[in-house]
């Protein structure tokens, strides 16, 4: 492609994907003109690039002429999932774990430089702990992040700098290959996660179990380590 296809393509499709960022961040349907006050560019702006979105099936607008999304790209990536055959894998080991304790448990893995969550498998308790899956967190503030960081070597993790303290905590972890804390984002919610690792010790993804302690519970993470190990290793027997 040549500089003067490049220099008009690009700002187009960088437009396009602003629309399709802005309206899945926000969940929300809207009017042009609102679609084009919030994104804080003008009607004639985004007018052709809409239309462009609507004619290829990103969009959809109904007789009001209000846009949303429509479910092309929920069946594009149901088509194509992110790492299909980590998540065929590990999917059986972790639906075992549920079962078997009652506890939700999810698998993470780092994507540049954050932590992306990709599969959960509810459990079966009265207070069961359900997270979104394809959210993308900050790493240093989560179990799942920390273990990734504990065993994946510095130049891959896409992390580029780690505050002191999280440092001693990555620290910990590698040594006791395991890590129970409080979360970070939600009061209240206990995490309990190991590695997957390779046989050479670097980290594919980092399984967590989280759930709300009922009142009078005893703290029972000692209990769930083992069968989460136990998950941890037959996911990575199988990658």
């Amino acid at each position: 492609m040549n500089d003067k296809l490049l220099s008009s393509a690009v700002p187009a499709l960088s437009r396009g994907l602003d629309v399709v960022e802005h309206l899945a961040s926000t969940g929300a349907s809207t009017t042009l003109s609102q679609l084009a006050r919030n994104m804080g560019r003008s009607v004639s702006e985004i007018q052709r690039t809409v239309g462009c979105l609507l004619e290829r099936g990103y969009l959809v607008r109904d007789d009001a002429g209000v846009l949303r999304l429509s479910s092309k790209l929920y069946r594009l990536a149901q088509a194509h999932p992110p790492h299909r055959e980590l998540l065929a894998r590990a999917y059986p080991a972790m639906a075992d774990y549920a079962r078997t304790t009652g506890e939700s448990v999810h698998l993470a893995i780092l994507a540049e430089g954050k932590l992306l969550l990709v599969a959960e498998a509810p459990g079966t308790g009265l207070a069961r702990v359900s997270l979104q899956l394809g959210a993308v967190l900050d790493p240093e503030l989560t179990v799942s992040g920390r273990l990734l960081l504990a065993f994946t070597p510095p130049a891959l993790s896409g992390v580029t700098r780690i505050a002191p303290a999280v440092a001693k905590k990555i620290q910990a972890i590698r040594a006791q290959g395991h890590e129970f804390s409080e979360s970070d984002y939600v009061e209240g919610i206990l995490d309990l996660g190991v590695p997957i690792l390779t046989p050479e010790g670097e980290a594919i993804a980092a399984l967590t179990t989280s759930w709300l302690p009922l009142r009078k519970a005893k703290v029972r993470w000692t209990e769930l380590l083992p069968p989460l190990q136990e998950c941890a290793r037959r996911i990575a027997a199988n990658y």
